[in-house]
């Protein structure tokens, strides 16, 4: 059996025109992501159409979260 791998994503959530809520995932975030810069960064991504979710401008922030994840292999 291995030792346990934890992995950790910052999952930044959004609405479409559509009012569809979608989620980009970023795998391996810095420790403890600066809210300001997160922030900055969905602005960006909804201000100038970086990513069309299923045909749909992102538009609005819903939010952010880190996500931490801890796999053991058993068998």
């Amino acid at each position: 059996m291995s030792d346990p791998v934890t992995s950790k994503v910052l999952r930044l959530t959004f609405m479409n025109v559509i009012g569809d809520r979608r989620s980009i995932s970023i795998r391996n975030p810095v420790e403890n992501p600066d809210p300001i810069a997160v922030d900055s960064l969905m602005d960006v991504i909804t201000n100038n159409e970086v990513f069309l979710a299923s045909a749909a401008p992102l538009i609005q922030k819903v939010g952010a979260v880190t996500i931490s994840t801890t796999t053991q292999e058993i068998v």
